[in-house]
């Protein structure tokens, strides 16, 4: 077996592993947003910037998991650690066996993969 395909594994078993933050059910899912552009609107006050509505932020969701989804397995491992899960780079880089250099480097890389998926 080569070491790339070990170290995959192991990403993969650190995924499963991983302390998940936020769950479906937390305060951050239950946040209340107008259903289209024209509710966002109509509710909002008078010289104010109407909020994202659901259809807009969906498609923005949709958009960015895409690319996520265009990223390899350890990239995808980073990016969900340090933006869905909050987690530090150092702690990633304790999860992973790697110092918080290499974990910075691999989210630049990644980030990096991301603009040029546009």
């Amino acid at each position: 077996m080569s070491k790339r395909i070990r170290a995959a594994e192991h990403v993969v078993q650190l995924w499963d592993e991983a302390p998940r933050l936020f769950t479906p059910t937390s305060e951050h899912s239950m946040i209340y947003r107008p259903d289209t552009p024209l509710q966002a609107l109509m509710e909002a006050m008078p010289h104010e910037e109407p909020a994202d509505d659901w259809e807009t932020q969906h498609a923005t969701r949709e958009a960015v998991a895409d690319l996520i989804d265009g990223l390899d397995e350890v990239e995808q491992f980073v990016t969900h650690a340090i933006f869905f899960e909050r987690l530090s780079l150092r702690k990633i880089g304790r999860l992973m066996g790697r110092d918080k250099n290499w974990v910075a480097r691999t989210r630049d890389s990644a980030l990096e993969n991301m603009r040029g998926m546009k």
